[in-house]
């Protein structure tokens, strides 16, 4: 579990020095930021508000478009928020694709 995959600028483990490249607000208020590192990762969270600590869903993108990781807080799930940040990153021009080496419930994502 990466629960800093949802954090704020520069605050994820995974990824290095991070540039924000788009952000959205949604109608109900929450905010997806698209962010870009140093290395070519790509990783784009979803947010409650603009409160640092208020992060609910992210995924990470290689620099080859592989899906890294992603993720959902466990209270938020089941609201298919990595599907439809996959959805925007598509939107948005950055190419994905899913792993080969998902778990059980990463490949039911995509079912």
């Amino acid at each position: 579990m990466n629960c800093t995959i949802w954090n704020a600028l520069n605050q994820c483990s995974t990824t290095g020095y991070e540039l924000e490249l788009r952000s959205l607000i949604l109608d109900n208020g929450y905010i997806v930021r698209l962010f870009r590192d140093h290395k070519g990762w790509h990783r784009i969270a979803l947010f409650e508000s603009d409160a640092p600590d208020s992060g609910l869903s992210g995924v990470i993108i290689q620099p080859d478009g592989e899906v890294y990781y992603k993720q959902t807080a466990t209270w938020a799930q089941g609201n298919n928020y990595t599907r439809a940040l996959q959805a925007l990153l598509t939107v948005w021009g950055i190419h994905w694709f899913k792993s080969e080496l998902l778990t059980e419930a990463g490949a039911a994502c995509y079912a």
